[in-house]
């Protein structure tokens, strides 16, 4: 489990890359932190870093991130519909009755 510091560590990074990357997109910004991330996961295990605290250090990170893309993932699908009408990327499939359905008899 991820110790408290790390985790906060973590999500500080996690903010200062989207004020960075303001008008980019999600995946563009998860892609960004997870290369900051493996920056310092290196640079923590060249500076003869334990295994344990590496493998905190990455543990919190995945944390934040899968906790943020969660959120984004919740606040895309289950916001506001009302206020959200028409901004989706995907368009509505229609549903399609089976060959079976709508046979009589």
């Amino acid at each position: 489990m991820s110790s408290p510091e790390k985790i906060e560590l973590a999500r500080k990074t996690l903010a200062d890359v989207k004020a960075a990357n303001e008008n980019a997109s999600p995946h563009k910004i998860y892609k960004q932190y997870l290369k900051d991330g493996l920056a310092i996961v290196k640079s923590e295990h060249r500076a003869e870093g334990g295994g344990l605290t590496v493998a905190r250090t990455r543990s919190a990170r995945m944390d934040v991130l899968l906790e943020d893309v969660f959120q984004h993932f919740l606040a895309e699908t289950c916001g506001d519909r009302k206020n959200r009408a028409g901004t989706s990327p995907y368009p509505r499939r229609q549903r399609r009755l089976r060959p079976w359905c709508s046979q009589s008899g």
